[in-house]
This record gives structure tokens, sequence and C-alpha cells, in this order.
């Protein structure tokens, strides 16, 4: 199915910059807003994706450029948060550090179920990819649930049960995650071909991860 016909038949909505913003902030202090009905681009990680020193320095350098930019930020203020650390973060999940769990497929299936499980009842999957250490996808939460209380379901169920399969006990996923309301049908088409190419970017083989799109199942 092309593109524009997927983005006409579904229920897409992108943010309204007129319309009301709930904000939220994990305890590492980065902002989170949503906006009912609207579509997102989330990215999670597991816990062991970014080295320590690696992610200690990114976060030091990040919350001072944070005290410098007040919020709402604008769109140009976006970009450079995302080319100074959201993609940097990106380069380094591709690398493979860390024990990559979810490279094995019957421990990323647990995730995978998780993700379908309420799908169009608690929330609306768009297209999202499980890599072998973090997670990509486009989603929408429906009323009255919200982005964070989602995470922290999946996030719970699967660590529960890939910590008992692995006999593993401890956190495993990492607690900060990004999100991003979608803007427009362009920006969604560009997530969406993000989503999809992450995997060849990476250099994976089809068997290490998994890639689900709506308009494909």
């Amino acid at each position: 199915m092309p593109v524009s016909q997927w983005v006409l038949m579904s229920s897409f909505l992108p943010f309204d910059p007129k319309d009301h913003l709930t904000t939220s902030r994990t305890r590492r202090n980065l902002p989170h807003w949503e906006q009912s009905g609207c579509t997102q681009f989330v990215t999670f990680r597991l816990g062991d994706s970014i080295p320590a020193s690696k992610l200690a320095d990114w976060h030091a350098e990040r919350d001072e450029w944070m005290e410098g930019h007040e919020e709402p930020w604008s769109p140009e203020e976006w970009r450079e948060y995302q080319e100074r650390f959201l993609d940097r973060i990106e380069r380094w999940s591709d690398r493979g550090y860390g024990a990559c769990w979810l490279r094995n497929p019957s421990l990323r299936k647990i995730l995978t179920d998780a993700l379908a499980h309420f799908d169009q009842d608690r929330y609306e999957l768009d297209t999202f990819v499980v890599m072998p250490n973090h997670v990509h996808m486009l989603v929408k939460p429906n009323h009255p649930w919200r982005l964070g209380q989602l995470l922290h379901s999946w996030k719970s169920f699967s660590a529960n049960q890939i910590n008992r399969i692995q006999g593993r006990k401890g956190t495993l996923w990492m607690d900060e995650r990004f999100d991003h309301l979608v803007r427009s049908v362009e920006q969604l088409e560009r997530f969406r071909k993000y989503i999809a190419e992450n995997p060849m970017a990476a250099g994976l083989e089809p068997c290490e991860y998994s890639l689900w799109s709506r308009g494909e199942s």
C-alpha cells in the first residue's frame, strides 16, 4: 500500500501547537510533551546499550546545553538538540554495545508480543523495529492512557520475563526515553523510513531484529 494511501486511511493527527500540551519530566530532567490523539516517535533502550562513561559525559554536556535553552524549544533548537545529542546516542546504540539481549529471537518475541497485546485498545501502533539493544516505534496512545504508562507496562512485563528466562536480576531497561510529537504527514513518513532502514544502517541480519508495520500487516 502506498504511504500516501496508508496515511489517508489511518487516524493520524499531527501535533497542533495551538492545542493543550501535557508536560512531564523524567529523573534525568528530560522534558516530555504529550498531546491527546497525537502520534509519537519513541525510542527506548536496554540499560547497558551505552557505556557508562560515554553516557555520563553525554548527560553533563546535555544538561549544560539545557540550562541555556529555556522551554518550549523552537524547531531550530529541537534540531540542534537532535543533532548534538540524540543522533550521537543513536550511533552508539547501533554499535551493539552491551549484552544485546534482544538479538535472541525468543527474547525479542516477548517484547513484540507485549507491544501487540493492547494494540487498537490502549494505543494504536503504526510501525516499530526491535533492534538488539533498542526499540524505535510510532504509536498513538488512546485516552486516557499516557505514553509513560504504556512504556512502564511494556518494560516491566518484558523485563520480568527476560530476566526469568536468563536467570538474571536487576534493571533491564534504561530509565530515559526519547519521544517526539509528530508534526506533519511528511515527518511521519520520514520517521517510518528511518525505522524501516535502521536495521540495514546497523548492518544487521534479518534474524537479529523484528520489524512490524501496520501498512504491511
